[in-house]
């Protein structure tokens, strides 16, 4: 497949989960990818299983310092010239109470918990697209999915307001950029996945009353966002997986 040949995509979040699944997708479509994410480790073993003739480059930074935004837009552009594509889908929920075996209620967050999940789902998102957005401004275009979350950008959850505050914050700034953006050429999106199988489904009630997505079926509707006409958008689109019914007795 070539559907991506000559195709340079940048994705943060990318040693596990959705940000490897979609990596692999479009590795396997011919483009070259960045990884970005924390763990060398975890970078190491993504790597080794990136085959194929395009280009594969692993960056470990962490998207809550700025600086580190800056070096992964510079060392991406410095490898490959551009960026073609940006997919800001590093994030976290939080810890878990030990005391209740769920997340925090917003009587008992902590405010070292409520500083972890928006420096790195709402500040962490903030430092790649300013990064990123000035150089595809220079290029004259580009696309930008910014990953939210289902139903946390739409509606806030229980022993979640942290999460919850800042995935909505994801959209309210995808849409303001977009509107920003459209004059250079570049298009952004939300994508908000509902339960995915990645290490922070565990203790998500929502998975028990509608089933969970796999990280490729998350990265496959990524592909979808990224290669649509250029004339077209869906701005905003949302991702969940359908428990089948009961068998008929």
């Amino acid at each position: 497949m070539s559907l991506l040949r000559g195709h340079v995509t940048l994705i943060t979040g990318a040693g596990s989960g959705i940000g490897l699944a979609t990596a692999h997708r479009f590795h396997r479509e011919g483009a070259t990818v960045v990884l970005v994410a924390r763990s060398e480790a975890s970078l190491d073993r993504a790597r080794t299983h990136l085959t194929g003739p395009a280009p594969v480059l692993t960056l470990s930074l962490d998207v809550r310092k700025a600086d580190d935004m800056g070096t992964m837009v510079n060392r991406t552009v410095e490898a490959f010239g551009r960026i073609d594509s940006f997919i800001a889908n590093a994030g976290t929920i939080g810890h878990v109470s030990k005391e209740m075996k769920l997340p925090y209620a917003l009587a008992h967050l902590p405010l070292e918990e409520w500083d972890l999940i928006i420096d790195t789902n709402l500040k962490g998102l903030i430092h790649g697209n300013r990064t990123v957005l000035r150089q595809m401004m220079a290029q004259g275009r580009g696309e930008v999915i910014n990953v939210g979350s289902y139903p946390a950008s739409l509606r806030g959850s229980a022993h979640a307001a942290a999460y919850s505050a800042s995935k909505h914050a994801v959209r309210g700034l995808t849409q303001a950029a977009a509107e920003e953006m459209r004059p250079f050429g570049i298009r952004m999106q939300t994508l908000m996945p509902g339960p995915t199988e990645t290490p922070m489904l565990y203790g998500n009630n929502a998975v028990s009353r509608h089933g969970a997505l796999t990280p490729d079926d998350v990265a496959r509707q990524i592909l979808h966002l990224i290669t649509l006409p250029r004339d077209a958008t869906l701005g905003e689109s949302v991702v969940y997986a359908v428990k089948p019914a009961d068998p008929a007795p």
